[in-house]
C-alpha cells in the first residue's frame, strides 16, 4: 500500500515478546518480515533489536527455515551489532549455526568476511570460534580470485596469539588469508609473516603443501616475499631430516613477462 515499515526503539517490547514466546515459526516469521528489503525498509538498523534474542536461541538450527533466517540476520547486523550481547556469546550462536560458503549465498561474501575478520580480531573469538570459520574465512577470500576486499587493517596480534596457543591449524588459515587479503602489503608483514610461516613448518611440516593447494586454488599470485618464506622453510624442513616418506613441492611463482 505504499506505507513506509520504519523501527524505532519503540518497538522493543514488540520484539521481546515475539522471542519470548520461544516459537521457532514465530521467530522465523518475524525475522522473515524485518529481513525482507525493500524501497521502504532498511533491515540492518532494525535488526540490532534482534540481536540480544539472537544469541539466547536455544537451537538456531531447529528448522531449515528458522537457521537460513537467522544466518541472513547476522549477517545483515553484522559483528559490530552484537557488540552489547558479548562477543562470546556471540561465537556461541556461529559455532550453534556451523555457516558454510553456501549459506552465505554471494551477495553477502563480503559482509561475512568482514564480520569473520571482526570477531578474529577479539581474543574470545580467536580462542572460540569454530576452526570451520577459519576455513571458511579463507574460502571466502579465495572466491574474489586476486582482489583483496581490504575491510579492515591488518592486526598483528592475531598472528602471535595463534603462535602463543599453538593453534597451528587456525594458523595455516590465517597466514593465507593475510596472503589473500593484504597481498599488496606483504613486503611491510614480512618478518610477521616469516616469523609465523616458520613456526608453523617445524611444527606442522605437511602444512607447506596445504598452502601450496591453496594457493593454487584460490588463482592468486603468488608473491616473491610469500615465496621465499615458503622456500626458506622447505629448506629447514629438510635440515632437520625427515622422515622420506615425507615430500614437499615448493611454491612457484609465475614469471614476470
Amino acid at each position: 500500500m505504499g506505507s513506509r515499515l520504519v523501527h524505532t526503539p519503540h518497538h522493543q517490547p514488540m520484539v521481546d515478546i515475539v522471542f519470548g514466546s520461544q516459537q521457532d515459526e514465530i521467530v522465523a516469521d518475524f525475522l522473515h518480515a524485518w529481513t525482507s528489503r525493500g524501497a521502504a525498509h532498511n533491515p540492518p538498523a532494525s535488526l540490532v533489536m534482534c540481536a540480544k534474542h539472537l544469541v539466547d536461541l536455544p537451537n538456531p538450527s531447529s528448522s531449515p527455515r528458522l537457521r537460513r533466517l537467522v544466518v541472513r540476520s547476522v549477517g545483515l547486523i553484522g559483528h559490530k551489532g552484537f557488540e552489547k550481547a558479548g562477543v562470546e556469546n556471540f561465537v556461541g550462536l556461529l559455532n550453534r549455526l556451523c555457516v558454510s560458503v553456501d549459506d552465505v549465498g554471494l551477495g553477502s561474501r563480503s559482509k561475512w568476511t568482514g564480520l569473520l575478520l571482526g570477531v578474529i580480531e577479539s581474543p574470545e573469538g580467536r580462542d572460540y570460534l569454530s576452526y570451520s570459520y577459519w576455513e571458511l574465512l579463507l574460502e571466502l577470500g579465495s572466491s574474489y580470485h586476486g582482489v583483496p576486499i581490504g575491510l579492515v587493517h591488518y592486526d598483528s596480534r592475531v598472528m602471535i596469539s595463534l603462535q602463543a596457543t599453538r593453534e597451528w591449524d587456525k594458523l595455516a588459515c590465517w597466514i593465507c588469508v593475510v596472503w589473500l587479503e593484504w597481498s599488496l602489503y606483504l613486503d611491510v608483514l614480512s618478518r610477521d609473516l616469516e616469523h609465523a610461516m616458520l613456526s608453523l613448518f617445524r611444527q606442522r611440516p605437511d602444512s607447506i603443501q596445504k598452502l601450496d593447494e591453496w594457493g593454487k586454488n584460490s588463482g592468486y599470485y603468488i608473491p616473491a616475499t610469500f615465496q621465499r618464506i615458503c622456500d626458506q622453510g622447505h629448506l629447514e624442513v629438510e635440515q632437520r631430516s625427515l622422515p622420506p616418506y615425507v615430500h614437499f613441492r615448493p611454491l612457484r611463482v609465475p614469471s614476470e613477462s
